[in-house]
């Protein structure tokens, strides 16, 4: 049975996507100069990972997106704040290069209820940290003096109305993304639409 390597995020507007230019070609530059090779992220592919599925039989998806219809019913769109550059795992030995998203309630929440209905236990991940993948290193190596620079990006409130399902397609060398489907989230009350994430 064919399988697809799926995983669960939210996208970023066009406007977004315009606005990391002017940053990603400044580190860009820097990286350049300091000889760090990089293999940086299609803007096209810009997301932040709510839940990762893996390799999942293709029947399989029609159920995925019934449990994300769910968790759409009970989750109001949002917004996220998008601030701030690390490494993964960490900073000194860094295998990849990210955008910070504040980790508000709104985001937690969705997140963790998509885990817990798609997820067993024993795959659940408890220390989930939202964050939009730039680049990554070919080797780990301490990326502080090209981030720190940087630390200071602020790339403002991205809206977060749906939530989407990917498959992740190798192409030469690259992840291509395909968006499977997407599902809408609750419209936000006035009281929701007020809040500051």
């Amino acid at each position: 049975m064919e399988t697809k390597r799926l995983f669960i995020g939210v996208g970023f507007s066009d406007e977004f996507i315009k606005a990391t230019e002017i940053w990603v070609k400044k580190i860009k530059k820097s990286a350049d100069q300091k000889e760090t090779a990089l293999k940086w992220a299609l803007p096209t592919n810009y997301h932040v990972t709510l839940v990762f599925l893996g390799d999942t039989l293709i029947d399989q998806i029609p159920v995925i997106e019934e449990k994300m219809r769910e968790a759409a019913r009970a989750h109001s769109a949002f917004k996220i704040k998008v601030r701030g550059i690390g490494g993964f795992p960490t900073v000194n030995q860094a295998r990849v290069i990210y955008l910070g998203v504040q980790r508000s309630q709104a985001i937690l929440d969705l997140q963790s209820d998509l885990e817990g209905k798609l997820l067993t236990d024993d795959k659940i991940e408890h220390d989930y940290v939202p964050h939009l993948t730039l680049a990554r290193l070919r080797n780990p190596k301490s990326c502080r003096d090209l981030l720190s620079p940087f630390g200071g990006i602020d790339l403002g409130k991205q809206s977060v109305s749906s939530i989407r399902l990917y498959s992740s397609i190798l192409s030469n060398g690259y992840p291509i993304y395909e968006l499977i489907s997407e599902i809408k989230l609750k419209p936000p009350t006035p009281a929701e639409d007020e809040v500051i994430y």
